[in-house]
């Protein structure tokens, strides 16, 4: 199973908004704001279903990320995953069927994002 880090910016925390996937915590933090951070406008997740908290000393930064040690999140990053993944499936940047996706499991999910999409 590939690792990736799933960032959403989103005010609503339960709905994805504006998805990325990073293959590393530095290439993650390099990519948000910190006053985005202190405002909590992100939630992250690893592919593996462990939730990633960021913190921002101040609004200019340093952005640290912090990765929790199980994966109690599955559910969370499946739903953010599956959000992403029907959007690219309906724009006609996979080829993935949308009731597959729709009833994956994180791990199936998670098999369905192609490499390029990691950091690209």
């Amino acid at each position: 199973m590939q690792h990736f880090f799933i960032l959403n910016e989103s005010f609503d925390k339960s709905v994805a908004g504006d998805v990325n996937l990073f293959s590393t915590a530095e290439r993650l933090i390099i990519a948000v704001e910190a006053i985005d951070v202190r405002n909590d406008e992100y939630s992250c997740f690893t592919s593996e279903g462990c939730q990633v908290t960021l913190s921002a000393e101040n609004d200019y930064g340093p952005v640290s990320a912090t990765v929790e040690t199980q994966p109690r999140h599955m559910n969370e990053a499946a739903s953010i995953l599956r959000s992403y993944l029907c959007w690219l499936a309906s724009n006609g940047k996979i080829d993935a069927d949308l009731a597959s996706i729709e009833r994956g499991s994180l791990v199936e999910l998670v098999g369905l994002v192609p490499r390029s999409f990691v950091d690209g």
